[in-house]
């Protein structure tokens, strides 16, 4: 990774304390040069700070910082770890999750191979059952932020319709059925 591309990656954390290890030791078993590790405890009331402070002092991880603030949610701790972030590129990835070998380094090569505003990718999600189950992964997308936006809105369009054609559908305890719909 050259100096003028750096990444950080913001982990928001909220009484994960059974997952966030699994979560660390993903990320640490990554090729990080260049990289930042900023974990954001959104006011846990569990064990979550205590294994994450544990955790770096029996793996010691340069970059990586730990910063602290009442419970606001996911978004909250998220725009929080972007105070402290001083990445080209930030990566939020959420404290259950457990990074695939060498997903940075290809991620790295990504964007400086073709400079981007995002970068959509795959990923397997897997069930915590006795037999973990994984699930489909998702086709790998580098775009612009225009390409992007456009994309999430006209999905989020037609899931508008779907809500309501099925809100005008669907009248549970109505004598009569709407006899006209209009198109969006």
């Amino acid at each position: 990774m050259n100096n003028s591309t750096r990444l950080s990656l913001i982990i928001p954390v909220y009484n994960v304390a059974t997952y966030i290890a699994d979560c660390l030791s993903s990320i640490a078993a990554q090729a990080l040069e260049g990289c930042e590790v900023v974990l954001v405890d959104d006011g846990s009331t569990d064990d979550s700070v205590r294994v994450i402070e544990q955790y770096l002092q029996d793996h010691p991880q340069a970059n990586w910082h730990i910063v602290h603030k009442p419970n606001g949610g996911l978004s909250s701790a998220r725009n929080y770890g972007l105070k402290f972030a001083h990445g080209d590129y930030v990566w939020f990835i959420d404290s259950d999750d457990m990074l695939a070998e060498s997903a940075v380094q290809r991620l790295i090569a990504l964007i400086q191979t073709q400079p981007v505003d995002t970068v959509v990718f795959g990923y397997q999600r897997f069930v915590d059952t006795p037999e973990p189950t994984l699930l489909p992964n998702l086709p790998n997308k580098a775009q612009s932020g225009n390409d992007f936006l456009a994309a999430i809105f006209f999905k989020a369009a037609r899931k508008l319709r779907l809500v309501v054609y099925h809100q005008t559908r669907h009248l549970s305890g109505r004598i009569r059925e709407l006899s006209g719909r209009s198109k969006l």
